[in-house]
């Protein structure tokens, strides 16, 4: 008997869900995305087909990603297998895994990233080149939403906000938050649904098979936008990726509009404030404004 890929992946997705390692909701959709990925890349091969040339081929074509990223991938793929493998309806098969001997980053370095300045943001955004790119990024600065989050924010979602602006996403750890679009992202949105390609669901839609947007593909938009601009060295665009945006609306917020750290720790769904507390720089001036500003207490 033949499986087709919607069938495999229903047998994973239920069986990764309810194994005893408690994965959360996110981690399965993560891996299910990462899944989505290699399988576009291969044109929709059959999951039992896939070999390791066809693993090796895909993880080549995304060597420009982060180590952590690419760790992932292979973990996913890895998992994939390792799941499918003791599946009690196709457990006769006797499925190899493919990725098994996939070679990963031993070390992942997570040296500190110096989030963007201000002018370094607003280059980034004069230089997109339509709608879709300013609109991501605007969110993306402007809200700190993990990529993850913003690629599975709705369509309908973003319609129906309600009537402060607000939407509920799901977070890191499975945790519901409301986020909130300012102006600025209300107009940047508006303009590129003006244009939008409706693919799929999704709030921000690729022009790909399924329509929904690759993370690694928008690292790399980033970093072509700053080619672009002329303005950011070598070493500086290398630096750039979705996550350096999130960390920069936090540190945006703390050191320049002066948001209280428990205000930003909400909005960025972090559960220990020393977490967000490694945005916030404290120099000498902010401190004496805050000195200088103190009431009398003399009577």
């Amino acid at each position: 008997m033949t499986y087709t890929n919607e069938e495999l992946l229903e047998m994973f997705k239920s069986d990764f869900t309810n194994s005893k390692k408690e994965v959360s909701a996110r981690t399965v959709e993560l891996y299910m995305t990462n899944i989505s990925y290699l399988l576009a890349f291969l044109d929709n091969k059959n999951i039992l087909d896939i070999t390791e040339d066809d693993i090796l081929d895909y993880m080549e074509s995304i060597k420009e990603v982060s180590k952590s990223t690419y760790n992932n991938r292979v973990f996913s793929f890895r998992t994939l297998f390792n799941v499918l493998r003791v599946n009690r309806k196709i457990k006769d098969l006797h499925i190899q895994n493919p990725a098994v001997d996939v070679e990963t980053y031993r070390k992942v370095e997570n040296k500190r990233k110096t989030e963007l300045s201000l002018v370094e943001q607003s280059i980034l955004i004069k230089y997109t080149k339509d709608e879709r790119e300013r609109a991501i990024l605007i969110v993306l600065l402007k809200m700190g939403l993990r990529i993850i989050e913003l690629i599975d924010i709705k369509l309908d979602d973003y319609i129906y906000r309600n009537e402060f602006n607000e939407i509920s996403i799901i977070g890191k750890g499975n945790k519901e938050r409301v986020v909130y679009f300012d102006d600025e992202c209300i107009k940047a949105v508006d303009e590129y649904l003006k244009v939008r390609k409706n693919t799929c669901d999704r709030l921000f839609t690729s022009y790909g098979k399924n329509g929904i947007l690759d993370s690694c593909n928008l690292s790399r938009r980033i970093k072509n936008i700053a080619k672009r601009s002329n303005y950011f060295r070598d070493d500086r665009i290398t630096q750039l990726c979705n996550h350096l945006m999130r960390t920069s609306c936090f540190s945006t917020m703390l050191n320049e509009d002066d948001v209280p750290l428990d205000v930003v720790q909400e909005w960025a769904g972090h559960t220990s404030i020393n977490t967000t507390r490694i945005y916030a720089h404290t120099d000498r001036e902010r401190m004496r404004k805050c000195v200088e500003g103190r009431k009398s207490i003399a009577i």
